[in-house]
């Protein structure tokens, strides 16, 4: 059988002794140290000087490289008496190209041994040394290397790669087989286990051709190199080379699985009973620190120290080691046959101990690999105990985490709170999960928590409870305002946020590095436990309650939390299984972050601010490839929605629509985004419309408690009366207002505007000055627009223009021009036109640019002789018959319809009497 020919590594090895004084190859057993120095050899003109270290012992050694290095420079030992004395001396004397090998060098490497291979490698640089070595002492350590060149080749180097692995496989004459890909994969390129994989004819045959190439010693009598790794050692055991009838039998009859499973149960037969422990116990686990395997196995530290020490060198098993210490697993190629043999050799509750253990020194580490494995024996409390403690980190695995949430009962999610509360933050935002299981979730939630809370906090469980106390609140306050409860809720959010604020700081920092937390003084703990998620609701609480200040200020502390996230230096620990990393995870929640401060700007009014936040979001999504985590993205896209009717951007408001349609039967924020659907059909078809739409979306989709909470009410309430008295319908506007709460700015600016366009100036004007405090900008530009109109009504033309002027300044910084929609347009513009003449300011052109269809108008007073003609055609529908009712001629009747239809801008009499009663007209007077 062919030597696979390995160019790269041979060079790398002629590059090694070129540049350095001791080239290592230390690996374990099965990766070919002997045999590629073996072919290196082959190709060198220099002598070599092959020493078997098995041969001696770590107080022999240079007794034995004395003579050997004596027989071969064909000298006498200088000094038998001083061993080391001799072979410096011998060294030294070398005055041609020498190649001088030490193999199976961890028979005798101590820390001694070590440092006198890298002085001897000192002496002249005639002498190049190699040496193979499953482990070494100090070697490879900073004692050596700081004063010596010591170039290492470790199992990466030593490793077959992709290719050499395809190589060797086709060099036996073994064509492609899905077994074999899966063997190969499995073999992670340990050379011992590829030949294994390959059957009996073929395990070998490497070692076997590697003999015959070793350069003759000065005697002229070959030293077999590498018999440690030739037939008949420990690396390479049963090497018999089988006939070829019986090569080309197995090529063909082989499966490449089960001559694995066949190579790990040998390993199994050449340890002792602590080692087949260790064996088995890593195998069923990713990896096991040596404290975990001390308690499983209950042997001795001394003992089980060098029971680990000879599974690495045999390979089967391999160390991980990194700030926090090392740790220790089954190689690939063996573990699926250790862990189906332990299934058999240890019992289910030993395997359960195992487990919890591995998960509680993962506990703070690597939260989502202990999730996963409390999950895997069902320790629900341990796993939601993490999933609090982790919440942002193991939603981020959303796939992963939903698949196992799915499958547990209802009665296990009423248990754990936390569960159902993750499934129900992650599905909300799937347009493929029913609203029926959201509604179920609900209701698994309401009882988890109300259960929990009824929990008497037992000395034993405070722990437990001071652990779920954030959580428990969080829930609370999203079911308080799911259920309507905006009171409740709120109380739970300034409870938690003084909980989270008040836990151990961190350093925060923005993007240049400084301080960056736009008002924000606080922020809890170094990882991101679930103070995201929890920042978020507290906002979304807030706005839900008008407090746009406090919303803010959470959206800006989940804003530098995703910062801080984003700028941690990344250093993941090797069992961490999760996908997202702190970097992605940051920048997801970045997203959310500027999503929901664009909403927040959207109710201020700020839409120049909004506008620059969702051109933040979008550049950052497209420059990072992340998205907004669950359903954040949603109050973005709301946002979006207004800002495209703001901007006259009809794509805009597709783009959002497209997005938000799926989900809209569960949008919290449902009547913003119904106000600005709203708007963007006001502006195509006109008030009527808008009006009409909005109602038939009300009584569709509006019944839920979520929607009939005071805010959304005053919200949605408003709106309606400001289309209502755009339409004409003032005495609908009226009962609209009546219903809402007298002291919000809101009512008042619409009681103003009602005033206005029933023709009473004055009673606008005064409405309107007294509404004062706690303005958004929005309201503050509305309230400046509409002091304008009135004041000009009331013939006060500076207060008019001053007015106009503060409204001009508003409207323009903030992209607010749809205020103009809500006001008497030609009014407003004979006021725009005085101002511009009169040099105070300029608003023609945004006037003007109103969309024709929203454009509205108020009507001339009746006189009261008008009011009653037309109530009496109203009643009577005929001109002779209104005359008689009146005691007046018809001409008079005619007369006074045609002043209605002028005053009502009516083409008829059905249309006169439509609009009139509309504005209540009809219903103001009595027939005498």
């Amino acid at each position: 059988m062919p030597v696979l020919d390995r160019p790269e590594l041979l060079a790398q090895i002629s590059e090694s002794t070129e540049r350095s004084r001791v080239t290592l190859l230390r690996a374990p057993a099965g990766y070919g140290k002997t045999t590629a120095v073996s072919s290196w050899l082959s190709g060198r003109d220099e002598p070599s000087l092959w020493i078997s270290c098995a041969a001696a012992s770590a107080d022999t050694l240079w007794r034995y490289t004395a003579q050997r290095l004596a027989q071969t420079l064909g000298a006498e030992v200088p000094t038998p008496d001083f061993p080391l004395s001799s072979v410096r001396e011998l060294v030294s004397a070398v005055d041609h190209p020498l190649v001088l090998v030490f193999d199976d060098y961890h028979r005798v490497t101590t820390p001694e041994n070590d440092q006198l291979i890298a002085e001897l490698a000192e002496i002249t640089p005639h002498v190049v040394f190699l040496v193979l070595a499953r482990r070494v002492r100090v070697l490879d350590g900073p004692l050596v290397t700081s004063r010596t060149r010591v170039r290492i080749f470790g199992t990466r180097e030593l490793s077959f790669g992709a290719e050499e692995a395809e190589g060797f496989v086709a060099a036996h004459g073994l064509g492609d087989d899905p077994r074999l890909r899966a063997a190969m994969r499995d073999a992670s390129g340990w050379p011992l286990a590829t030949r294994a994989a390959l059957g009996p004819a073929h395990a070998y045959s490497l070692g076997r051709e590697a003999a015959g190439s070793a350069e003759p010693d000065a005697a002229g009598s070959p030293e077999a190199p590498g018999s440690a790794e030739a037939p008949g050692s420990a690396e390479a055991p049963g090497s018999a080379e089988a006939p070829g009838s019986a090569e080309a039998d197995a090529a063909g009859s082989i499966d490449p699985r089960v001559e694995l499973h066949r190579f790990a149960l040998n390993h199994l037969e050449i340890v002792g009973d602590a080692g087949r422990h260790v064996l088995l116990a890593a195998s069923l686990l990713d990896g096991i620190s040596f404290g975990l395997l001390e308690r499983f196995t209950g042997v001795a530290g001394p003992e089980l120290r060098k029971t680990v020490h000879e599974l690495l060198e045999l390979g089967v098993l391999t160390s991980m080691s990194d700030g926090a210490g090392t740790e220790f697993r089954c190689h690939p190629a063996v573990r699926a046959a250790f862990a189906q043999r332990s299934e058999r050799s240890f019992t289910r509750e030993r395997r359960v101990d195992l487990l919890r253990g591995r998960a509680a020194e993962l506990d703070q580490s690597a939260p989502f690999t202990a999730f996963k494995l409390s999950c895997t024996i069902a320790d629900h409390d341990r796993a939601e105990s993490l999933l609090i403690r982790n919440f942002v980190t193991l939603t981020d695995e959303a796939d992963e985490l939903l698949a196992y949430l799915r499958g547990l009962p209802d009665a296990v999610l009423a248990a754990h709170p936390a569960y159902v509360s993750a499934r129900f933050i992650l599905e909300t935002g799937d347009p493929s999960v029913p609203s029926s299981t959201l509604s179920r979730l609900f209701e698994l939630l309401r009882a988890g928590v109300s259960a929990r809370l009824s929990e008497p906090p037992q000395a034993a469980a405070r722990a437990v409870h001071a652990e779920q106390r954030p959580a428990t609140i969080a829930q609370c306050m999203g079911l308080s305002r799911l259920a309507g409860d905006l009171d409740s809720a709120y109380t739970s959010a300034r409870e938690l946020e003084s909980l989270i604020v008040s836990s151990p700081q961190v350093e925060l920092t923005g993007p240049q590095g400084a301080a960056d937390l736009g008002g924000a003084t606080a922020a809890p703990g170094a990882t991101p436990g679930a103070a995201p998620i929890y920042h978020r609701e507290i906002a979304l609480t807030a706005l839900g309650v008008g407090d746009l200040e406090g919303a803010r200020r959470n959206w800006q502390l989940l804003l530098a939390h995703a910062e801080a996230q984003i700028q941690k230096p990344s250093d993941p620990h090797p069992r961490d299984t999760r996908t997202v990393t702190d970097t992605v995870s940051g920048q997801r929640w970045r997203l959310a972050a500027l999503s929901g401060l664009a909403f927040t700007e959207t109710l201020e009014g700020r839409m120049d601010r909004c506008a620059a936040l969702l051109a933040e979001f979008d550049a950052f999504g497209d420059e990072t490839g992340a998205s907004a985590p669950a359903s954040t993205w949603v109050v973005g896209e709301i946002a979006r929605a207004h800002l495209a009717h703001a901007c006259a951007d009809d794509t805009l408001l597709q783009r959002a629509l497209e997005r938000l349609t799926p989900l809209r039967d569960r949008v919290e924020a449902w009547p913003v985004l119904l106000i600005g659907e709203a708007e963007a059909v006001r502006s195509q078809r006109g008030a009527e419309w808008a009006l009409a739409q909005m109602q038939a979306r009300l009584e569709h989709d509006g019944q839920g408690a979520r929607h009939q909470t005071r805010m959304w009410q005053q919200c949605v309430g408003t709106y309606r009366a400001m289309l209502s008295v755009a339409v004409g319908d003032l005495a609908g506007a009226s009962e609209l207002l009546s219903s809402l709460d007298p002291e919000e700015p809101g009512t008042r600016l619409e009681r103003a505007r009602l005033a206005l366009f029933s023709l009473d100036d004055t009673q606008a004007l005064l409405l309107a000055q007294q509404t004062s405090g706690g303005l958004t900008v929005r309201q503050q530009a509305d309230r400046a627009l509409i002091t304008a109109v009135a004041a000009w009504g009331c013939g006060r033309t500076q207060e008019a223009f001053d007015a106009l002027t503060a409204a001009v300044e508003l409207v323009r910084q903030h992209t607010l021009a749809p205020l103009m929609w809500g006001l008497p347009h030609e009014e407003l513009r004979r006021l725009a036109e005085a101002a511009r003449d009169a040099g105070v300011c300029d608003l023609v052109a945004e006037i003007d640019a109103v969309p024709t269809a929203a454009r509205c108008r108020r009507y001339e007073r009746l006189t009261e002789m008008e009011l009653r003609t037309l109530e009496a055609v109203a009643a009577h529908r005929s001109i002779s018959n209104t005359a008689d009712t009146l005691f007046v001629t018809s001409a008079t009747v005619k007369k006074h319809l045609n002043a209605v239809y002028r005053k009502l801008q009516s083409r008829g009499r059905e249309e006169a009497i439509l609009r009139a009663t509309r504005m209540g007209l009809l219903t103001a007077s009595s027939p005498d």
